[in-house]
């Protein structure tokens, strides 16, 4: 990661930062509060707040069910060639937006409240390049109770496997299918209960399965949990 920092200073120097910002702005592209966090390597306090403020703007994890629902909606399931489809380009404008509204804010800030300030030169120390080791990706400790979780909730969602002829999706006929029938005396709809599975390792894939479906009348009346009050 110094290494990074040291290669994304120019970069960042345009619009006022130093490479180590890179760092916690790369984490937030996964989760926000991590990317927070890792800002505390930035030694000058006003580069660190003003990484803490543009952090939120990246687009990350959390908001894929949101992107997905609004691409669905608004973006044509176009080829446009070459493997690309508008679907994916819209996605990856998303980021890329994301991204650029961060450093066009860093930008403005450096030049209203900083205008006058000389930016202090980047001093990194870089450690020695040393090749993996095999033992460094055997997960230990919390490495592998997520490891285990992570597999019996993908293994729950996916097996048994959906028969060829099958009309519905294929969680619905998963282990994940059968356990989320038992919260739907709560009032949850079947969806819902369905999503909270996979939902265990990362909360915003419950998103996805509470995602509106288009179902016919019978459909939708013979689907179990669902309140037919409505």
């Amino acid at each position: 990661m110094a290494r990074a920092a040291f290669l994304m200073d120019r970069i960042m120097g345009v619009a006022g930062m130093h490479g180590r910002a890179s760092v916690p702005l790369l984490s937030s592209f996964a989760w926000a509060s991590p990317g927070l966090m890792a800002a505390r390597v930035i030694d000058d306090r006003r580069d660190r707040r003003t990484t803490i403020l543009i952090a939120p703007l990246m687009t990350c994890a959390a908001r894929f069910p949101v992107c997905a629902l609004r691409i669905g909606a608004f973006v044509p399931a176009k080829a446009l060639g070459f493997g690309i489809g508008m679907p994916g380009l819209a996605k990856f404008g998303l980021h890329a937006a994301g991204a650029v509204s961060a450093l066009a804010v860093a930008f403005a800030g450096q030049m209203i409240f900083r205008s006058h300030e000389t930016a202090a030169p980047l001093v990194l120390g870089l450690p020695d390049f040393k090749l993996g080791q095999i033992r460094g990706v055997v997960p230990g400790r919390a490495g592998a109770v997520i490891f285990t979780a992570s597999l019996v909730i993908r293994g729950r969602s996916t097996f048994p496997f959906a028969p060829a002829v099958a009309g519905e999706p294929a969680i619905n006929c998963s282990v994940a299918a059968m356990i989320g029938h038992v919260p739907s005396p709560v009032g949850f709809s079947w969806e819902i209960c369905v999503g909270l599975v996979p939902g265990m390792a990362a909360r915003f894939l419950a998103c996805h399965g509470a995602r509106p479906r288009r179902l016919n009348p019978d459909a939708a009346a013979a689907a179990p949990g669902r309140d037919r009050r409505a």
